[in-house]
């Protein structure tokens, strides 16, 4: 089978957060959501907003951008692109890979992408979901439905331990691969 590989780095968002407890105490979270379509027919992939880390609420020891993703935290902001597979396809994504600063335990790294318009979902985790509610979603490939127009999919990542505690300040880079098969 001859298949066609397009690789888009997206943008790579810079932010910073402060960490209660700790005074002046900085976490920069830089992401990315690299793309790849595998198709026989034709896929496209348009990269559009690079998701930003942020500490989780709660006390939580881990970073998230789950902000625009139904059901997850407000926290961080999902990345956005936009798929469009004229024959229909599906995604897939990849758990985070990357890294944190010393002492950061990543225990739990998962990936979420949504179908804006609809409740499909698919994810992908090392060391698995980071909950049973929120971050408990499905982990085969969610479908693209045939159409001239792109699809809006937005894509979520947390990276930490579900357990009290504050991530620490420091360095977080992280990135999720997100492949697009075409029908």
């Amino acid at each position: 089978m001859n298949f066609r590989l397009i690789t888009l780095a997206s943008c790579v968002a810079l932010g910073s957060i402060g960490l209660a407890g700790k005074a002046n105490a900085q976490v920069t979270a830089t992401t990315a959501v690299t793309t790849t379509a595998l198709t026989a027919s034709t896929c496209t992939i348009t990269a559009g907003v690079a998701p930003v880390l942020a500490r989780t609420p709660g006390g939580l020891n881990a970073v998230e951008a789950g902000n625009g993703i139904f059901g997850l935290g407000a926290t961080g902001s999902v990345g956005v692109m936009t798929v469009t597979c004229p024959s229909g396809g599906s995604l897939t994504v990849a758990p985070p890979s990357g890294f944190g600063p010393a002492g950061f335990n990543p225990t739990v790294r998962q990936s979420v992408a949504q179908l804006a318009t609809s409740s499909s979902f698919t994810s992908a985790s090392v060391g698995g979901n980071f909950d049973g509610g929120a971050w408990n979603r499905p982990t085969t490939p969610m479908i693209i439905p045939s159409a001239a127009a792109g699809q809006t999919v937005n894509v979520g990542m947390i990276i930490g331990t579900n357990a009290v505690g504050n991530p620490p300040a420091g360095t977080y880079s992280y990135s999720s691969a997100v492949t697009v098969t075409g029908n």
